[in-house]
């Protein structure tokens, strides 16, 4: 990590990543940078680089922050991996926020596919991070899975 001026660091991350830190959002395994746009775009080319938020390597732990674990009929496919379980947490308003800057509300197929994005924990073993990019290949079977999912998680918080 280096200092670029007083309050601004680059940071490198394990693929190459860089991003300007500027704020920190806690997510309930780690905390993500907020990059619009990328500076530097991952070395991964199956991951949508606009779309994902580099994540801190360090977790956070706290009451109150439950999760769901939903299995997947068909699975997510990221790079050469299909993952058959996606881990979700209640979203809380910043979430409701950033998937509206990702999709606009008035799309609601899309706005609910940026809010899983928001609100995934893992895949399996993978954790992470995700974007709208990466769930727009999963089978409406599995969509409908992970909606009812997060809408349990909804109800549970209230």
């Amino acid at each position: 990590m280096r200092a670029l001026w007083p309050g601004v660091r680059l940071i490198q991350y394990p693929q190459g990543e860089y991003a300007r830190r500027t704020s920190i959002e806690p997510r309930i395994r780690g905390a993500f940078l907020r990059l619009n746009p990328p500076l530097i775009p991952p070395a991964n080319p199956t991951h949508n680089a606009s779309m994902a938020r580099p994540r801190l390597f360090f977790s956070f732990s706290g009451a109150g922050m439950s999760t769901k674990t939903i299995p997947l009929k068909h699975g997510l496919k990221v790079g050469q991996h299909t993952y058959k379980s996606i881990t979700l947490r209640a979203p809380k308003l910043g979430d409701l926020i950033d998937a509206e800057q990702d999709a606009p509300a008035s799309n609601l197929f899309a706005f609910r596919t940026a809010l899983i994005a928001q609100v995934a924990v893992s895949a399996d073993e993978f954790t992470g991070p995700f974007s709208l990019g990466m769930l727009r290949d999963l089978e409406p079977e599995d969509f409908n899975l992970l909606t009812d999912g997060l809408n349990t998680l909804q109800k549970a918080g209230e």
